[in-house]
């Protein structure tokens, strides 16, 4: 079994984590996560209220329009992390399976995508990270 932040002992998790933390904030930065997330979808319609039927056609182009957004986001993330940044979202995964950055071309992205697949679906590694990021989006870290 190969380590990473789910297999980990807590004092290797707590000492990993300290060397991911740049590097989760350049990935987070130059890739323009928040910004992606945050985009809004232009042109929804208000719903009427004295029309059902029209209503109806309204919540079909809004949903239409929601979706749409979604998936320009989705990709314009993935392009981003596979593509244009590439080299930060290598690092990232490396560091995650306790691995030196310089060395990521030494293993196969099977083994990231398993590594990578054991920590999101670890319920307790998963909320960690998610705690973090929900502390940082309240400015609690800010000066």
């Amino acid at each position: 079994m190969s380590k990473n932040l789910a297999n980990c002992t807590p004092e290797e998790f707590l000492d990993q984590s300290y060397l991911i933390m740049d590097a989760a904030e350049k990935f987070m930065k130059v890739n323009d996560i928040l910004g992606i997330r945050s985009r809004k979808v232009e042109g929804l319609q208000e719903i009427p209220t004295d029309n059902e039927e029209e209503a109806e056609r309204v919540r079909r182009e809004n949903a239409k329009k929601i979706t749409a957004q979604r998936m320009k986001n989705v990709k314009d993330l993935l392009t981003s992390m596979m593509h244009t940044h590439k080299s930060e979202t290598l690092e990232l995964l490396a560091l995650s399976c306790f691995i030196d950055p310089a060395d990521v071309n030494n293993y196969t992205m099977p083994f990231f995508l398993r590594n990578v697949g054991e920590m999101i679906s670890d319920q307790d590694v998963l909320a960690f990270f998610t705690s973090l990021a929900q502390v940082e989006q309240t400015g609690i870290f800010s000066a």
